[in-house]
């Protein structure tokens, strides 16, 4: 009868880190990319993106338009010619991964925003066809190879 008794509470056991695991390997996107995200698409002005939310969301496994992840990171935001408006707002420095951004041809207007400095894993920025204003030194210590 004992032998029984553990046999069932290892197979709980091992159905319940089954499910654990497999909830772990499927992660969401990280929180802080979700807040990046959310506070870009604010300032942009909630331009029309598929799959975009105002708030909270999962980018990475509801494939918005544009997003690019690596495990549960954005790694890149692409939205050439999006026809965006707005600004790039002050929380794009709180993107976690983010390797390449491209924002071109999207009539953006206003300065590029101090919190870029903070990126320091893009090596990809494309602004061009846009309005921007300000100076470039936000970008300079950032590991840039095209601009």
């Amino acid at each position: 009868m004992e032998y029984s008794r553990w046999k069932i509470y290892m197979l709980v056991v091992v159905g319940l880190m089954s499910i654990f695991s497999a909830e772990i390997c499927f992660a969401d996107t990280d929180h802080r990319d979700i807040l990046a995200i959310n506070s870009l698409y604010a300032a942009l002005g909630y331009p029309p993106l598929p799959g975009w939310l105002v708030s909270g969301g999962d980018p990475c496994a509801e494939g918005w338009q544009g997003v690019q992840c690596v495990n549960s990171n954005i790694t890149g935001i692409i939205l050439n010619g999006a026809n965006l408006g707005g600004e790039l707002g002050e929380n794009l420095g709180a993107f976690v991964s983010i390797i390449q951004m491209d924002l071109s041809a999207n009539n953006l207007s206003g300065p590029l925003p101090s919190s870029m400095a903070n990126l320091p894993s893009l090596t990809t920025l494309h602004l061009q066809d846009n309005h921007l204003t300000g100076l470039l030194d936000v970008l300079q210590d950032l590991p840039l190879i095209a601009l």
